[in-house]
């Protein structure tokens, strides 16, 4: 039986292969493919490549990657967010404290951000721009739908930890690798009476029950309602000439974990 992968902070090196590796994990995601056809040319590899910065430097995330044990080779990604805690009450890895930007200066730079902010940097689409964009659209949708949960689950004073994101890299699918990224947030939700969600793809909804998370709710919507295109036929697997149904599953785990009330 191979050795399970060895978990280390990420850094700024690793960012190029991480935002490539995430692009592929997400060829065969349907709204990823379908939002891909949208006016703005919708790009995983580069929405993954502008996030990444910010996950390393915050201290409210322990942004981690498996490697192999043998050949060295990154496997997969992990970026944990922490909500409540003090900062010394995350459970950083070892090597990534000295990289960590603390809280006062987060702050400053926010707010020297928003202030130096290009107007057009604020701007959102119009209500007919969402109607004539159907990409547009669903990223509000979704966007609303998010924001809400977080409101629900979230709210002042709450202590927990959530997933930004997950990626095995293709060729190491189905080798353990989510399992042992997944042990290291379920153990320390565990250790630190904390519990955990998650707003997870179709494809990734097996690999978190698994770990023990359970469902609390779905968002579903038909693909076809929003698409610039039909669907083309070398994404057309079930031959239906349709994107379908694609459905956003929110999970929690963990003692104390957020139920629908």
């Amino acid at each position: 039986m191979a050795s399970p992968p060895i978990l280390l902070p990420m850094t700024a090196a690793d960012i190029p292969d991480m935002a490539k590796a995430t692009a592929e994990a997400f060829l065969v995601d349907r709204q990823t493919i379908m939002k891909g056809y949208g006016g703005d040319k919708y790009d995983m590899k580069q929405e993954a490549y502008n996030s990444a910065p910010g996950y390393i430097t915050n201290w409210k995330v322990v942004y981690m990657k498996a490697v192999h044990s043998e050949t060295g080779e990154t496997m997969g990604t992990c970026a944990w967010g922490f909500r409540g805690l003090q900062p010394e009450e995350v459970p950083h890895l070892p090597g990534t404290e000295a990289s960590k930007i603390g809280p006062e200066v987060m702050k400053k730079l926010a707010d020297e951000k928003k202030a130096h902010a290009p107007v057009e940097e604020e701007q959102k689409p119009t209500e007919e721009q969402k109607v004539k964009d159907g990409v547009a659209r669903l990223n509000s949708e979704s966007g609303e739908d998010l924001n809400d949960w977080m409101e629900k689950m979230m709210p002042d004073g709450t202590r927990c930890m959530y997933i930004v994101g997950l990626t095995v890299v293709p060729k190491f699918q189905r080798q353990g690798v989510s399992k042992a990224l997944l042990k290291w947030g379920t153990d320390t939700a565990d250790r630190l009476g904390l519990w955990i969600w998650v707003h997870s793809s179709e494809g990734a909804r097996t690999a978190y029950e698994a770990a023990g998370f359970k469902p609390i709710g779905v968002w579903s919507v038909d693909l076809d309602e929003y698409a610039p295109v039909s669907v083309p036929p070398e994404h057309d697997h079930d031959k239906s000439g349709k994107w379908g149904c694609y459905t956003i599953t929110y999970l929690s785990y963990g003692k104390g974990r957020w139920v629908p009330g």
